[in-house]
């Protein structure tokens, strides 16, 4: 009973941001280059679009993950897409975290909570790529 909820539930939220955002790809990727520009240029912008931004991207990994373990088919081609298009650019991308200390006037804590979003999405998007890699063996 519980598994039943949770798989639907899970497949709510998955039919609500489609609906919402169409599609996650392009989500992710809308997401992503919000994440670089402010990470490149955090003038004018505010720390909360910014993690908006990171936690999308997190968010969609995540959702993508749950389905494939369960071997919902349905998000096999969304995944796939991503999966193709690599590891997330806002991973990759050299920033200086000083720059965003100081335009943000961010204190330790606030640095501390940036790295702990920033790690969670590196390991959504882990989590991701071995699901992704598992299930298409399966599926």
């Amino acid at each position: 009973m519980a598994i039943t909820f949770i798989w639907f539930k899970s497949c709510l939220i998955f039919l609500i941001v489609t609906i919402c955002f169409g599609d996650l790809f392009d989500t992710v990727v809308e997401s992503d280059k919000e994440a670089i520009k402010i990470f490149n240029e955090p003038r004018g912008s505010k720390d909360t679009d910014m993690y908006t931004a990171i936690k999308t991207v997190g968010d969609v990994y995540e959702l993508l993950t749950k389905h494939l373990r369960i071997r919902n088919s349905s998000v096999v081609d969304m995944s796939k897409r991503l999966f193709e298009r690599g590891t997330p650019a806002l991973l990759t991308e050299v920033f200086s975290t000083d720059n965003l200390r100081v335009e943000f006037g961010w204190v330790d804590s606030d640095l501390r909570y940036f790295n702990y979003v920033y790690n969670d999405v590196q390991n959504k998007w882990n989590s991701f790529e071995r699901e992704y890699k598992n299930a298409s063996l399966y599926m």
